[in-house]
């Protein structure tokens, strides 16, 4: 039998969910953004290792809009639809056909529920704490006023959402017991992330809000700017399996991630190398977001758009350290790199928006190589439950819930 044993079940995207009911502790599932399994051998992570681990696979781009998507949906991207964090779409403007830039952020990216949604809707109220605001919109879409949906990112802003949400709910007191709220571009920020979890959690007793599913998503800030063997790294997991053993105390943990991280020492220009051959094209660079700071705009995974495909697609073919060059079922040219391999779209863009580029060490995702990542359940499951954890061939950070609502 379940520990589930009074549970609610839900139905969501063809998957069935079991919840507590009110009043019975929370699932609670942790996002750590950029985290692969070579992030997590050397820091000392008792709580993270107290339950099964397995690596799992995210999907492909391996980027932070379609992974996270994944998690709180269950499905593949096919199926939800957000398939980059950016994408380069064909408009008319002005009478014009135009190549735009479209940010997968807003709720009308999302063709299918979310795990999230479906739960609030049947009255069990759901916390999402995550890191950037840029998930709001996804990670709140369709959730009932019952709920609570933060961004650390919009904390210092005293008329951000966030704050309103937290005032109207009589839970703004949690910031307190959490302390200031840290710079996104910082590695406290996705540290603060869990703890302000636990505050709301453990406030959230006292002032009748008792979700039932929680969902912390970080940022790969740290992972981004250090190698996983730097002291910077090591004491970052450290400080997160201690919020991980304190959210153990209130709830039934679950941690993976969105994607991997890589050191990337051949960057391509592609838009300039293709420029040499007198041909053009546009690339679409999906990882792109507002936080450029993390990733200067380079993914190890991109698109490209010209009116010379069969030419363009056979210089690309040649290039040292592309993975990949082909159609993808929609027919967009797909590029993907290998384990040292980002590319870019112009010198241009990249130096005159990161004058320190050329001394900067580039760690970024987007590939294949970056799709290893951690699953693991930090309580003992239900043998039955187990068997099929430990048993399933091939795992996704999709199935996260799954396993933890079982």
């Amino acid at each position: 039998m379940s520990w589930f044993n009074q549970s609610t079940k839900i139905k969501c995207n063809n998957r069935w969910y079991n919840l507590p009911k009110k009043g019975e502790d929370p699932v609670i599932g942790v996002c750590l953004d950029g985290t692969g399994p070579n992030h997590l051998t050397g820091a000392k992570m008792p709580n993270f290792w107290s339950g099964n681990y397995r690596d799992a696979h995210a999907f492909l781009p391996t980027v932070t809009n379609t992974n996270n998507v994944s998690i709180v949906t269950g499905v593949a991207p096919s199926v939800h639809g957000v398939v980059a964090n950016t994408i380069l779409e064909s408009k008319n403007a002005g009478g014009r056909e135009m190549l735009i830039e479209t940010p997968l952020t807003q709720k009308s990216a999302l063709k299918c529920e979310t795990i999230l949604s479906c739960a609030s809707q049947k009255g069990h109220p759901v916390l999402v704490v995550t890191a950037k605001k840029k998930l709001v919109n996804l990670l709140g879409n369709g959730v009932h006023h019952n709920s609570l949906v933060v961004a650390i990112e919009d904390l210092n802003d005293e008329n951000s959402p966030s704050l309103k949400a937290l005032e109207e709910k009589g839970l703004d007191r949690a910031i307190g017991e959490a302390g200031p709220p840290p710079h996104i571009y910082t590695p406290e920020a996705s540290v603060y992330c869990l703890r302000l979890a636990f505050e709301i959690l453990s406030l959230g007793k006292h002032t009748g809000f008792s979700p039932s599913l929680v969902y912390i998503s970080t940022t790969d800030y740290v992972q981004h700017l250090n190698s996983p063997k730097s002291k910077i790294s090591q004491d970052y997991y450290e400080a997160i399996d201690r919020e991980l053993g304190r959210l153990k105390g209130l709830g039934r943990v679950g941690v993976t991630a969105d994607h991997g991280m890589n050191e990337k020492t051949n960057l391509l220009f592609i838009e300039d190398i293709v420029s040499k051959q007198n041909l053009t094209c546009k690339v679409g660079i999906a990882i792109k977001d507002a936080h450029m700071i993390h990733h200067l705009g380079f993914g190890s995974y991109v698109t490209v758009h010209t009116q010379d495909e069969t030419a363009v697609m056979n210089i690309i073919k040649t290039l040292p350290g592309v993975q990949r060059c082909e159609k993808n079922d929609q027919g967009v040219v797909e590029v993907f790199g290998d384990k040292t391999t980002a590319f870019g779209s112009t010198q241009d863009f990249h130096y005159k928006s990161n004058p320190n580029l050329k001394t900067r060490t580039i760690r970024t995702h987007g590939g294949r190589e970056e799709s290893l990542i951690p699953l693991a359940i930090l309580f003992e499951m239900d043998p039955e439950v187990n068997k099929r954890f430990l048993q399933t061939a091939r795992l996704y950070n999709k199935d996260l819930f799954y396993f933890l609502c079982q």
